[in-house]
């Protein structure tokens, strides 16, 4: 499995027909030449694809007070996700901490932030968490809209126990790994754009005349020789050493 080295990025379609294009958007990040990419539904903007969802976060690092909660005295396991524009990720390995209040069940108990993940519109916005009750049991969510990425979230009173569980699919790579079209040049953040599909691309070296491409894990907007986790359909056909046909991924 390796990623596409781009050479010269350019249209080599004579001359593309409206019918393969989408004319009138604009960037919602920097965009190069060649960039696989996808409209997000959310501001309308264009981002690049990528074939991989947010990795699932580290165990979360717990905290806890004597006072100022009704937490009762025990052992606690928590889990979190990372949420983002697209979807939810799978949950961490689990953490675990006793709590233990100068009077008998007066704990709060702090869930710190998880780092910042992901970029563009596939960046991590807020994170959920799944607590088990006192002393064991399933993980049941206790912040249901989640808390924003860089914002400690602490429980003051016993955890919620008949709410959602931890996801079993990582579901945010659901829309950045879809392809609308690929960028002819490259553009900034807030610029005008247009998207091109089931058009000719002059894009790298060396390539296999025949073999399929793929949408990359790895780096946003990327083409990779192989399937990757989400890029599993084919975006591009390879013509001869330096051009590829490149197309939707919906539309294979």
């Amino acid at each position: 499995m390796t990623a596409i080295t781009k050479v010269g990025v350019s249209i080599a379609t004579p001359v593309p027909d409206v019918e393969h294009s989408i004319s009138g958007l604009f960037a919602g990040e920097a965009i190069a030449g060649g960039d696989a990419c996808f409209i997000k539904s959310s501001d309308g903007k264009v981002y690049r694809s990528s074939g991989l969802g947010l990795s699932v976060p580290d165990a979360p690092a717990l905290t806890t007070a004597t006072s100022g909660g009704t937490v009762a005295d025990g052992l606690y396991g928590v889990r979190i996700t990372y949420v983002s524009a697209n979807g939810e990720s799978t949950a961490s390995d689990a953490a675990f901490i006793i709590t233990k209040g100068a009077s008998a069940d007066q704990s709060t108990l702090t869930v710190v932030s998880p780092a910042a993940a992901g970029s563009g519109g596939n960046a991590a916005t807020k994170y959920k968490v799944y607590m088990t009750p006192k002393n064991g049991g399933p993980y049941k969510l206790q912040n249901t809209t989640g808390t924003n990425i860089g914002s400690n979230f602490t429980l003051s009173a016993p955890p919620a126990t008949n709410t959602a569980i931890p996801p079993t699919s990582n579901t945010t790579g659901a829309i950045s790994s879809v392809v609308d079209g690929f960028a002819a040049c490259d553009v900034s953040s807030g610029d005008p754009m247009t998207l091109f599909y089931g058009i000719r691309f002059r894009y790298g070296s060396s390539l296999t005349p025949g073999s399929y491409v793929y949408l990359d894990d790895t780096t946003p907007g990327a083409l990779n020789d192989s399937p990757t986790e989400l890029g599993t359909k084919p975006i591009g056909r390879v013509i001869d050493a330096t051009r590829i046909d490149l197309f939707r991924n919906y539309q294979v």
